[in-house]
């Protein structure tokens, strides 16, 4: 089976750099090359690829960006001759997630719901972003959102089964995470980088994880030790672990990954897991969240990729392979403090005026006030406009008047930029 893959809602290949490793690894038996996988902002700009696709591949997978992913689907479906009818029960599961106030969003519709009818559904379990294969002749063509944790999920569990059993494929899910591990394993081989990792519950499911990698394997050192947590905060704790793991066996760098922590009782609630690299000037925290559809085991898989990006990220820095980023200087806030002077001058003279004013009235009280406040009284505030309009009192109601009658003259207050 000979297979192209088109992504639409972007034509900038390094948007999805990361997971276009993935698609050329997992289906490497059936793409030709990397030109394989195509990068389009819009579907009417992918016309003359698509009609070629179809001609060169038993098999077209269509990547939709989540935020275009109704529209394209539509028109896709449309182009292809399809026909295009809400799924009744990935709606329910759909409005069960969403909430029902969508019942009557056509838009909310169109975009998890609308699937060809009599197609090969592939839909999580929130009932969002629903894909599908259908298939027409000899053709099939597979749609799915573009989303690296939700496609990934939907490849692994679904899509690769389903080419599998239908075109007796040997493609193999592991493929979606050998990529990390592939990538980290090339920064550690050669080196004597040795990574010491904390004992925690997650550090045998990392071992898991690794164990494929001969390098990686040598590289990684397990402590099988982590002090309790106590009452310290999960992130605290977690870079505890990192640096006493270090420490503890001398190694350049230290790991841990923290156990998942629940947001509440069930087991479908929302589940964080803490991870921390340790090196010789630093401490790197990174918080993973889980989705709604997602298993504890699919989750902690997607962790332990995840602590293999942190790691290779920290490692390029450290050897130069990537320059370090800059710290973020603070903006001076030089316009605030420009008008902080300017009002404390103005204050400064209204008081030296007032002053001036008593004086020059032989400290009379009355006369003073007199003279003084009524100059104060020559300016009139618009609340709307925060502008000031000199002359009398009477001079700006009538001034006012006309300009609320021809609508005309509006004088907007100048603002400081700060």
């Amino acid at each position: 089976m000979k297979m192209k893959i088109i992504v639409l809602g972007t034509d900038n290949p390094e948007e999805f750099s990361e997971f276009n490793s993935v698609l050329l690894g997992t289906f490497s038996e059936q793409l030709e090359n990397e030109e394989s996988v195509m990068y389009f902002a819009a579907l009417k700009d992918a016309t003359v690829a698509v009609s070629k696709a179809f001609t060169e591949a038993d098999t077209v997978l269509f990547l939709i960006k989540e935020e275009r992913y109704g529209t394209d689907k539509r028109l896709l479906c449309r182009a292809l001759g399809l026909s295009f009818e809400t799924d009744p029960v990935i709606r329910a599961m759909a409005l069960h997630f969403a909430g029902d106030e969508f019942a009557e969003d056509k838009a909310f519709d169109e975009t998890h719901c609308r699937l060809p009818k009599g197609a090969k559904t592939f839909v999580l379990d929130d009932g969002l972003f629903a894909g599908f294969a259908a298939g027409k002749g000899t053709q099939t063509t597979i749609v799915l959102p573009m989303s690296t944790v939700r496609t990934a999920q939907l490849l692994e569990k679904q899509v690769i089964p389903y080419l599998n059993s239908s075109y007796n494929l040997t493609v193999s899910p592991e493929n979606i995470s050998k990529k990390d591990i592939a990538a980290l394993a090339g920064s550690v081989s050669g080196t004597d980088i040795t990574v010491a990792v904390s004992g925690t519950n997650s550090a045998k499911i990392f071992a898991d994880y690794i164990s494929g990698s001969p390098a990686l394997t040598k590289a990684f050192h397990f402590t099988g030790y982590a002090e309790p947590r106590k009452n310290l905060p999960p992130n605290e704790y977690i870079v505890n672990l990192s640096i006493t793991a270090a420490e503890f066996l001398g190694a350049p760098y230290g790991l841990a990954i923290s156990n998942a922590f629940y947001s509440g009782d069930p087991a479908q609630d929302e589940k964080t897991v803490y991870i921390a690299v340790t090196n010789d000037a630093e401490t790197v925290v990174r918080v993973v969240h889980s989705l709604p559809f997602e298993e504890v085991g699919d989750f902690m898989k997607r962790c332990c990729g995840e602590a293999c990006r942190l790691l290779n990220e920290t490692i390029a820095v450290d050897t130069g392979a990537v320059p370090r980023p800059e710290k973020k200087k603070k903006k001076k806030c030089t316009g605030l403090i420009a008008a902080v002077i300017i009002t404390v001058i103005a204050i400064a003279g209204v008081v030296g005026y007032g002053v001036k004013t008593f004086s020059d009235n032989n400290y009379s009280l009355k006369k003073w006030y007199n003279t003084y406040f009524s100059k104060i009284s020559n300016f009139t505030f618009e609340i709307d406009d925060e502008s000031a309009q000199p002359g009398t009192s009477a001079e700006n109601t009538e001034r006012q008047s006309a300009l609320s009658a021809d609508g005309t003259g509006r004088q907007d207050a100048p603002s400081v930029e700060s």
